[in-house]
């Protein structure tokens, strides 16, 4: 494929001079076609430090053999306060165009009490978005356990203003018009919604994504409290409702 290419990997390797902070910089100018903030959601645990470091790693490797400038790559993590001050890997992990974003951990839901760490995935993007103020024309949001195999352009992705690109998840089987979820009653585009299964890297124009992010977090709420939307997600974990709030509400 000539396209970005993402893919889970396990890597393991050491780097040292870790220094706390919460920006990144690209090292030189963008150019149009590689203008991306690279986003992945995590928490502060020394499993997602390593899992971090792959990612980083892999991002130093794609652009430097490209002889690109390193477009940012922010760590979102989701840390309790008296959690964070120096226990886990921080800002500027080994490179200058890394950084985290702090965000509060919303593993348990601060109002309902559900438990949920997949809140924390829309939650880390919106409150990133409204703290971090990120410049970048488009925002690509990976899982920390996948890696970079060459540089992201716009173009490539197919990304364009309210033409989100992502890749099939065939299990959402709840997007099926056939599929009753009482949730999705409240989209405002019905009856003419057009839903994919999609999931894993998402790349969206920032001025989407800010629109998107408030919503998204929304209605993974709305799933995991509403029982009639539990029964035909495709998640074979939790019995297809029969076991509680399907895992992939998010």
């Amino acid at each position: 494929s000539n396209g970005p290419t993402v893919v889970s990997l396990c890597v393991c390797f050491a780097v040292f001079s870790v220094a706390c902070g919460t920006s990144a910089t690209p090292d030189g100018p963008l150019d149009p076609e590689h203008d991306v903030h690279i986003i992945f959601s995590t928490q502060c645990t020394t499993y997602f430090d390593w899992q971090t470091l792959g990612l980083a790693y892999s991002h130093i490797q794609a652009y430097d053999k490209a002889g690109l400038a390193h477009p940012p790559l922010t760590r979102l993590m989701a840390c309790n306060k008296e959690e964070w001050p120096g226990e886990y890997l921080c800002s500027e992990w080994s490179h200058p165009s890394h950084s985290t974003h702090w965000h509060p951990d919303w593993g348990v839901h601060p109002v309902t009490g559900d438990r949920y760490t997949p809140y924390n995935k829309p939650a880390s993007v919106k409150h990133w978005l409204e703290h971090g103020k990120p410049k970048a024309r488009v925002i690509v949001i990976l899982d920390a356990d996948m890696v970079i195999r060459a540089p992201i352009g716009v173009s490539q992705t197919g990304v364009a203003p309210g033409r989100p690109v992502s890749a099939r998840y065939g299990y959402l089987k709840g997007v099926y018009p056939e599929n009753y979820m009482k949730v999705k009653e409240e989209v405002k585009c019905q009856p003419h919604c057009n839903f994919q299964q999609v999931g894993g890297f998402m790349v969206h124009m920032r001025e989407d994504i800010e629109r998107a992010a408030p919503l998204w977090l929304h209605y993974t709420e709305r799933v995991r409290q509403d029982k009639d939307s539990w029964g035909n997600t495709g998640d074979i974990f939790n019995g297809n409702g029969k076991s509680g709030p399907p895992w992939i509400s998010e």
